[in-house]
């Protein structure tokens, strides 16, 4: 399950990449957010 936090977060990244977003940045962002996820899954399992 996805808590609250994660969610806001997630949230907050994408108005990122709709309001500021040039192509590289939107890149970034997907990359930071999958980073976040797969660290915070790992987080999880151990």
């Amino acid at each position: 399950m996805i808590e609250r936090y994660d969610e806001m977060i997630l949230m907050f990244e994408l108005i990122n990449i709709l309001v500021g977003g040039g192509e590289v940045r939107r890149v970034v962002t997907i990359n930071n957010i999958n980073k976040e996820f797969n660290k915070q899954k790992k987080d999880k399992d151990n």
